[in-house]
């Protein structure tokens, strides 16, 4: 939309794009909120919510005060923007589920699959891992201990191996 913004000559056709940009940074600024506040400690949920809510507010209100007072030239001001969108709807395709979604939908296998996966990107091997995970059982989920360790949780995977 952004780019097509930047090159349209037709106004209404402009402003058409505009709000329908507007609607899909609604959109894409929630999942992220989502995305961010999952992977913080629960205790820390209000401060980066309320935090993020803040940078978005003053970033916008400061956006509107310059092309208000200081410049109206503000398509070279884009290139950025749709270079970060792009990298970002690249890096998107390669984003897997949320671990605590498909836990969630009772989807414990590919749970596991996304887990496995932060456990290599966090330089555990895939043995190690699938060891750790075997340790654990997730609420709702039906399946019996591999090897009973009570202090077994999610966060093990986390950790340096």
């Amino acid at each position: 939309f952004m780019a097509g913004i930047l090159v349209v000559t037709n106004y209404i056709l402009c402003y058409v794009l505009v709000f329908i940009f507007g609607l899909s940074l609604t959109a894409r600024y929630y999942v992220g909120y989502a995305y961010n506040v999952e992977m913080q400690p629960k205790s820390h949920y209000v401060l980066v919510g309320t935090s993020m809510f803040l940078v978005e507010s003053v970033a916008y209100l400061s956006i509107c005060i310059y092309f208000m007072y200081v410049s109206q030239y503000w398509k070279p001001l884009q290139i950025p923007n749709i270079v970060f969108i792009s990298a970002g709807v690249v890096f998107l395709c390669f984003m897997p589920e949320s671990p605590r979604f498909l836990i969630s939908k009772r989807r414990f296998e590919d749970a596991r699959d996304v887990f496995k996966w932060i456990g290599k990107v966090n330089g555990l091997s895939r043995e190690e891992a699938e060891r750790r995970l075997n340790e654990i059982v997730f609420e709702g989920e039906d399946r019996e201990y591999k090897d009973p360790n009570p202090e077994a949780a999610l966060s093990t995977l986390l950790k340096d191996a």
